[in-house]
């Protein structure tokens, strides 16, 4: 494949991978799909998570009232053990299971070990957090490749938040503020007036920022690199040097098998009873042969 084949090429697959993402992002921004229940994790999973993994949450979400019961429950200080039936022979997973609620934590673990699977909760484990009258879906069961607004519209980590303690939050609000701000546009990219409005906001809102940073000094390169792949330099590296390793460049040359044919073809193949040497000639016809 040649080079002009090659980027035309990568350049179709990216077009085809942009058109995918505004298609989504148009179905979140415009439509809003029907709710099957009336718990608030639903409606918080649809605001939280892409649109294809919604449903998928959602079919679990509403199985849990049509196929899921309780047979056996034991409850501790802070850990509560439930077995669940399951009904939902069309999902081919009627059976029993188990499942643990750590009541101060939050957490919860289903023996079908779903979420550990493919990080998504299954129905048992949202039955067990609805009879634990757990309102909101838990922060910590929304890994971050399914969130909705895990692509942001442009590059960030120009400041040192990568090595702070609220590093989880700060990066979850600089997503949301990439979102917010591609929403607004894209809802006013139809009305030049209130677009001028809005543009002229966020330079008074730039210009604001800069004077606030006037005084900070820009992140050098090897402090960004390292944020940016998460990974610090070690300030001391100490290199053992391996025993008994012989190759190229050692004190005896090690040659290659060529080499040494190359050497065997002028060596000859016999020895010379007069001269005691493997070369082409004998002892009756060695030219050091004494007269």
């Amino acid at each position: 494949m040649h080079l002009i084949e090659f980027v035309s090429n990568f350049e179709t697959a990216m077009e085809s991978q942009r058109h995918v993402q505004r298609k989504n992002d148009h179905l979140f921004r415009y439509t809003v799909p029907e709710y099957k229940s009336k718990l608030m994790m639903e409606e918080d999973a649809l605001k939280i998570f892409t649109r294809s993994i919604f449903f998928e949450i959602q079919t679990e979400i509403t199985s849990l009232i049509v196929s899921c019961y309780t047979f056996k429950m034991e409850d501790a200080e802070d850990v509560t053990k439930y077995s669940i039936k399951d009904t939902d022979k069309d999902a081919k997973r009627a059976g029993d299971y188990e499942v643990i609620f750590l009541k101060s934590e939050t957490k919860t673990k289903c023996s079908c070990t779903r979420f550990e699977t493919n990080g998504k909760l299954c129905r048992h484990c949202f039955y067990m957090l609805r009879m634990s009258s757990v309102e909101h879906f838990p922060e910590h069961y929304v890994p971050k490749r399914w969130r909705k607004d895990v692509v942001p519209r442009t590059t960030y980590g120009y400041n040192e938040f990568g090595r702070c303690k609220e590093a989880d939050d700060i990066e979850a609000i600089v997503r949301e503020l990439h979102a917010t701000v591609d929403h607004c546009v894209d809802r006013l990219s139809s009305n030049l007036e209130k677009l001028h409005l809005y543009r002229d906001t966020q330079k008074c809102l730039k210009t604001n920022v800069d004077e606030d940073s006037i005084g900070e000094k820009p992140m050098s390169n090897k402090p960004f690199i390292e944020t940016v792949i998460s990974v610090r330099k070690k300030s001391d590296i100490h290199v053992r040097v391996p025993e008994g390793v012989r190759n190229k460049g050692s004190k005896k040359m090690l040659i290659s098998e060529k080499e040494k044919a190359i050497i065997n073809a002028k060596k000859g193949s016999r020895k010379c009873g007069g001269c005691v040497e493997y070369v082409v000639h004998n002892a009756r016809t060695c030219p050091n042969k004494t007269k």
